[in-house]
């Protein structure tokens, strides 16, 4: 009843099954000049020609925003990036997320960046959207992104083969997609994002139908924030096109997670209260990545490996309120092995990717089996006549049968300064 985001894994799959065609239309500007680059685009989705899809709340239509700048200067050692985006939607839904937002000093063998920091070590986390290491941006679980970590990222070149880095922050910010709204006056949970199905309003109970509240305990900001968070990532070149990587991270989970005790109240007519604690729990995360390039970098080929181990479970011998109910969490290993193969050719890119979970899946009440099982995934993408972009990107899960296809047209318009 109540995991990450309660039901997002759960609804994301449901909603996932619902495989169409997505077409965007997006008109972008982009003044570039030797030293910064500026890049603006809007996109407008109407959506209402499929039930399935344009009658569910929120998914009728939407318009995005995005923005982004990068500041890079010949001989100046230092560079800068900002990425963001915004959504509204037809649910009066308004969602935004911080992609990046970084400055980044540059040295002979090493740099330092600090800000919002997306960590590219993982290609199993980025590609599948697992959020273990970075956060996702989550505004359409279609593409759920990448969002930057609070903190400061050092790289070091130690010798010819050898390079290392090192990540560090005092400040934690969970995933803030898809959002919840937390109405403690009427004791209520509500959502204007289609990817997430909220909780149930109603119960069935001695035979009668009883309304379901809410009492959500949350936590402060500074309960939340100051959390410490440290990564090594070890780098071997044994030529220069054969790299091996290994790192570990120690950070809090992406979002917080939740337990639930459910109780007949008698002196409110035999309505069910559900009392919500929100919880902050660490995890382990070890990985490595053997990457092969072609000399001139068109042809990549990589195998990834990613593990996350709870850094505390919860506890179970909790006590039971009497005459009520209690939902427990359950954290378990998680294990990853992906492997792809990834070609960049004039005005385009493709990806074909293999993921496996490695870990054996138990079921819970909560989750009826994983994100992921076996799938596997491509994508391509090609622009052509300077101003337009087509890509399609197909996801498919033999353990699930579940599959995603997506297919964007996008026409630019570039104005060059």
């Amino acid at each position: 009843m109540f995991t990450d985001y309660y039901w997002d894994i759960r609804n994301f799959k449901r909603l996932s099954i619902m495989a169409f065609v997505l077409w965007t239309v997006n008109h972008s500007q982009l003044w570039a000049s030797a030293v910064k680059q500026y890049e603006g685009d809007f996109s407008f989705l109407y959506q209402d020609y499929f039930s399935q899809i344009g009658g569910v709340k929120g998914n009728r239509w939407w318009g995005e925003f995005n923005f982004s700048y990068e500041k890079k200067e010949p001989f100046i050692d230092d560079e800068a990036k900002i990425d963001f985006t915004f959504r509204y939607n037809d649910a009066d839904g308004f969602f935004y997320s911080l992609k990046e937002a970084q400055y980044t000093v540059l040295g002979n063998f090493s740099e330092v960046s600090l800000g919002f920091i997306i960590i590219d070590w993982s290609e199993v986390d980025k590609i599948w959207g697992l959020g273990k290491i970075n956060n996702r941006v989550n505004i359409d679980f279609f593409e759920p992104g990448l969002s930057g970590l609070p903190g400061v990222l050092y790289n070091q070149r130690l010798s010819k083969n050898f390079a290392m880095g090192f990540y560090g922050s005092f400040l934690y910010v969970p995933e803030y997609n898809p959002s919840l709204k937390i109405n403690k006056k009427e004791r209520s949970i509500t959502t204007r994002s289609p990817w997430v199905v909220p909780p149930a309003t109603t119960a069935e109970y001695g035979g009668n139908n009883v309304n379901v509240r809410y009492d959500v305990s949350v936590p402060s900001v500074e309960e939340v924030i100051f959390q410490t968070s440290y990564a090594l990532n070890l780098k071997y070149s044994f030529t220069e096109s054969f790299h091996l990587t290994t790192f570990y991270i120690r950070k809090p989970e992406n979002s917080l997670s939740n337990t639930a005790k459910v109780l007949v109240d008698q002196n409110d007519n035999f309505n069910v209260a559900v009392k919500v604690t929100p919880k902050l729990y660490y995890h382990d995360l070890w990985g490595g990545q053997l990457t092969f390039e072609s000399r001139d970098k068109a042809w990549q080929f990589y195998t990834s490996y990613l593990m996350s181990q709870p850094g505390s479970k919860p506890q179970n011998d909790d006590p039971v309120q009497v005459g009520g109910y209690a939902f427990r969490l359950e954290k378990q290993d998680e294990e990853y092995l992906g492997t792809g193969l990834r070609y960049i050719f004039l005005g385009g890119e493709m990806h074909l990717g293999y993921l496996t979970r490695i870990s054996n899946f138990q079921e819970t009440p909560i989750l009826k089996r994983p994100r992921w099982g076996e799938a596997v995934n491509f994508s391509l993408s090609h622009q052509f006549m300077n101003n337009f972009l087509i890509k399609t990107e197909i996801f498919y899960d033999y353990s699930s049968y579940d599959r995603i296809l997506e297919t964007q047209l996008k026409y630019t318009y570039n104005q060059v300064l």
